[in-house]
């Protein structure tokens, strides 16, 4: 009896620990109302001016997060990495009908235009996305 009341009580702790882990965890989570506000103007479907692929930036989890690329023909270009620093999104898209990566990085946002620069295995440059939603 004595070892399964001890291993009862240390079901019970073991227990008691991953619950709050769990709430410091759900602590961390949350957001402030200056992270809010600066994720805000990033929300939305963006279509890049040149190529006039669609990015769709969603806000999930507590996180920004570049949800989809898709070309203008339809061709998605699958999102590998992604990264907000608090005030640069960037995200890389892999493009599988060329093979190349594509880096994205913000650099300012001026009402419904995002500035961004943009670098593949061959070249880079600058380029603009307007809002759509």
């Amino acid at each position: 009896m004595k070892k399964q009341g001890g291993r009862t009580i240390g079901a019970l702790v073991a227990l008691v620990g991953l619950l709050l882990v769990m709430g410091c965890m759900q602590g961390k989570a949350s957001l402030s109302a200056a992270d809010k506000a600066a994720m805000a103007p990033y929300v939305g479907v963006w279509q890049d001016l040149e190529t006039l692929s669609l990015t769709t930036v969603v806000l999930k989890a507590n996180q920004l997060q570049v949800q989809a690329v898709v070309d203008a023909d339809g061709e998605d270009f699958p999102v590998t990495a992604q990264n907000w620093d608090g005030s640069v999104l960037s995200w890389t898209y892999h493009v599988p009908s060329s093979g190349y990566d594509v880096r994205i990085a913000t650099t300012g946002l001026e009402g419904d235009i995002l500035n961004s620069t943009w670098a593949n295995d061959e070249a880079s440059g600058t380029q603009e996305f307007k809002r759509l939603k």
